[in-house]
């Protein structure tokens, strides 16, 4: 395959694995299947990278969010995530136990596919509560409660090849310096009498480009604006070999693990 036929997750990916001075090869044969990669270096991890694809009711709706407008719809984001790890499992099983297993989520479109309670409740299922326990307590979110394999993508005998689901994104991380500032430049306007929300947009316009100009000059466009990869990982408590979380950890990365709970619950913990 030639690089400039490469999905953008793809071309994506091999940037964040640059990043980390992280070798590869691209589509090796491992057991007769092709993952899209076979990293090389502390330890081997075979990873397949699926780009989000919306159905003709997201792509039917996109364009009216693009200009603004708030859409609500019969979209199923279950379904299309489910369906991206069911197409990435069939390159792994041949490594099962032997290599951990990453699918590698992106996603070029509009629709919130890769919001993190999606992506928990396609690998555990439905979301039964959740409660906060304070900052010493192991749990903070009870995820699913794992009664039907139906409900559920991962479980002790499904699809343990996968060690881990991961989103990879891009991110300003140093954009909330200028994000701050306009709400401050906002919440100045709005105290005392209540006005017309147009009315404090046009005042706000002229403070919001002035402030902006001030950010940008106090700290540099490069720094404002850079972009950096993320990668957001949920590990399988089920996996046939976990993955090594200090293997993929760039500075921005977020690490989510798992265990069972009560009942057969399966709970989000603090690592």
């Amino acid at each position: 395959m030639k690089c400039s036929e490469k999905q953008p997750g793809e071309i994506a990916f091999e940037r964040y694995l640059c990043a980390l001075s992280i070798s590869w090869s691209y589509e090796p044969d491992i057991g007769g299947v092709h993952p899209d990669y076979l990293l090389s270096g502390k330890s081997e991890i075979v990873c397949e990278v699926k780009d989000f694809e919306s159905s003709a009711v997201e792509e039917s709706v996109i364009p009216s969010i693009l200009n603004g407008a708030s859409v609500a719809g019969p979209w199923n984001p279950i379904d299309y995530i489910r369906s991206r790890l069911k197409k990435a499992r069939k390159q792994l099983q041949s490594s099962r136990g032997v290599r951990p297993g990453v699918v590698v989520l992106f996603n070029t479109q509009t629709m919130p596919f890769d919001d993190s309670l999606f992506i928990e409740e396609s690998m555990f299922g439905a979301p039964m509560f959740s409660e906060s326990v304070g900052p010493f307590s192991a749990t903070s979110n009870v995820l699913a409660s794992g009664n039907s394999k139906t409900d559920r993508f991962l479980t002790v005998t499904s699809n343990t090849s996968i060690s881990a689901v991961a989103v990879l994104d891009v991110i300003r991380p140093n954009i909330n310096l200028l994000e701050n500032a306009q709400d401050e430049v906002f919440s100045s306007i709005n105290e005392g009498e209540r006005r017309n929300i147009k009315a404090d947009v046009r005042r706000a316009l002229p403070l919001l480009e002035r402030t902006q100009c001030e950010i940008e000059s106090k700290y540099g466009k490069d720094h404002l604006y850079a972009e950096r990869p993320r990668l957001r990982v949920f590990h399988n408590l089920f996996a046939a070999l976990p993955l090594d979380p200090t293997i993929l950890n760039a500075e921005f990365d977020e690490h989510f693990f798992y265990q069972r709970g009560r009942d057969g619950l399966i709970n989000r913990c603090f690592e």
